[in-house]
């Protein structure tokens, strides 16, 4: 049986095959009544793409060098610490802006916070032209009726977005059950981890899910706090109490920044006393056991997404998203030294 083409759909009905390609990706060049004869006579007729021509075709594209075509927009809270003060976002950022580079794209940042920032965004979008959005930590975009996002291609970046897109993140339920084994592989057996519950919150409580499913499978109880608590201080003071009622020789937190006090209240000394691993890497704590989350690979799958998304013509918000989750790394320091040594 003779395989339809574009050509062949073109014909028919008068149109180009370029014109009949674009009317097949619902490109918005094409009226909607030609995209719909289009597709009626595809159906009618059995075509479907050539495998082995969409292959020959991203061949022919990766051997050139790429020249100019759009400008992507990352968009984040206006809270969120700028690229100086907060290193882990800003190797996404960075990772996402070498892959859209070597694809022709730019990217440019966006900062917003109220629903007015929405609106203006929106105005900015449209008039350059924007239509491929990155959106990094966003946890109050709004809603379908409130924005066009029928008009953008759009990806979440290291956390869901709501109203939920596809999503590019590390995968939080294996990063922390390999810092569980990895702690037990070095002779820990009392194991905790600590976080507030606005941390768990934002993370759906996946670390939290790795870390009780490794406890379990390595036969050691799941030792976990998770803190309501107002104040920095109260946080403390009540992962100080926490950690010295479990008598703990290992523990995991989210970060530094509550934990290290924490421990120098309860006079406990790293590694002596007790050892610890992050989540994630810290500049400033080069030496402390840790994930590496693969922050760069994310930004770079990122871009591959959102570009994917742009050359299928796949705009708005999905309504089954996909999670592509990026495995992270364990980190060897001295804060977290093998016991049977």
């Amino acid at each position: 049986m003779k395989r339809i083409t574009c050509r062949e759909l073109g014909r028919q009905l008068g149109l180009s095959h370029s014109a009949v390609s674009l009317a097949l990706r619902d490109h918005p060049s094409i009226p909607e009544q030609t995209r719909k004869r289009v597709k009626n006579l595809a159906a009618k007729l059995g075509y479907r793409p050539d495998p082995a021509l969409a292959a020959l075709n991203a061949y022919r594209q990766s051997g050139k060098p790429s020249s100019y075509r759009a400008t992507l927009a990352w968009i984040q809270m206006a809270s969120c610490s700028d690229e100086l003060e907060d290193p882990w976002l800003n190797t996404i950022f960075e990772g996402a802006q070498a892959r859209a580079a070597e694809q022709g794209y730019h990217i440019e940042r966006f900062k917003v916070s109220t629903g007015k920032d929405w609106i203006r965004l929106g105005q900015i979008l449209k008039s350059r032209r924007i239509e491929g959005l990155m959106l990094s930590c966003i946890s109050n975009a709004p809603t379908r009726q409130s924005f066009e996002w029928k008009d953008y291609f759009a990806v979440a970046v290291a956390r869901q977005s709501k109203p939920a897109s596809h999503l590019i993140a590390n995968d939080q339920f294996q990063s922390a059950a390999l810092a569980v084994r990895k702690l037990h592989q070095a002779g820990h057996r009392r194991i905790g981890i600590v976080m507030p519950r606005e941390f768990a919150e934002n993370t759906e409580y996946h670390f939290l899910g790795g870390f009780t499913s490794e406890c379990t499978r390595q036969n050691i109880p799941p030792l976990y706090c998770v803190v309501d608590s107002p104040d920095q201080d109260s946080f403390q003071a009540h992962c100080t109490q926490w950690i010295l009622e479990q008598e703990l020789d290992a523990i995991i937190a989210s970060g530094p920044g509550d934990l290290l006090p924490a421990l120098k209240k309860a006079k406990l000394r790293v590694p002596k006393d007790i050892s610890i691993a992050f989540l994630s890497r810290f500049r400033q704590h080069p030496n402390v056991a840790s994930i590496d989350q693969n922050n760069r690979h994310i930004g770079k799958a990122a871009a591959n997404q959102l570009i994917d998304l742009i050359r299928r013509n796949e705009r708005g918000l999905p309504h089954s998203p996909i999670r592509i989750l990026i495995e992270g790394i364990w980190v060897d320091g001295s804060s977290a030294p093998d016991k049977h040594t």
